[in-house]
């Protein structure tokens, strides 16, 4: 599996995506005030933290933000393919959604899959920020790309995790075939 970035995605950092989401603590604007040695310092660590969360993306998961405007969306494309090294093709593409910013009353988070004119969304109804995933999606639409798009219900920033699985034939057990991911739209 590879992942390729249409436009720069600091959201893969917990500290990217908290000051992308307008959480971002007071301090994190005063950089200018610094002396160099700790720019210096701030600037690794934030690198350091943004490499270390970009292998949960390659583990066909992915945690982002979606902004304070309620159309605001995550568009993900994802590509099925045969499993690596074999001629198992795919049959669907399965993704699940969490709410990752324990706050009430909030916006829902949903997920949506969609491919040749067959759409499901499912949203996570356990809770703002309780660490449990919402229902699985399926959508059967054998290898090619299918369109995964990140979404909320209403106004508010939102921090998200999202889980995908493009999966073999029921006969192969839902083997692991490839999976390749695009993120073409980080709001």
């Amino acid at each position: 599996m590879y992942l390729r970035f249409e436009k720069p995605v600091t959201s893969l950092s917990p500290l990217f995506a908290i000051a992308h989401a307008g959480f971002a603590p007071a301090h994190i604007g005063s950089l200018g005030r610094m002396n160099a040695s700790y720019k210096s310092i701030a600037m690794a660590l934030s690198f350091l933290l943004s490499v270390g969360q970009a292998g949960v993306v390659l583990g066909h998961s992915a945690g982002g933000s979606v902004g304070k405007k309620k159309s605001a969306t995550d568009v993900y494309s994802v590509t099925c393919s045969n499993e690596e090294g074999g001629d198992t093709p795919t049959f669907r593409l399965a993704a699940h959604v969490r709410d990752e910013l324990p706050r009430r009353n909030k916006p829902k988070v949903s997920v949506t899959i969609a491919k040749d004119g067959t759409a499901v969304r499912v949203t996570d109804k356990n809770g703002d920020g309780n660490r449990r995933y919402s229902p699985w999606a399926y959508v059967d639409g054998g290898n090619g790309n299918y369109r995964m798009t990140v979404t909320k219900s209403r106004r508010g920033a939102e921090l998200y995790s999202v889980e995908f699985h493009c999966h073999g034939p029921s006969s192969s057990g839902y083997i692991h075939t490839g999976t390749d991911v695009v993120i073409t739209q980080n709001q």
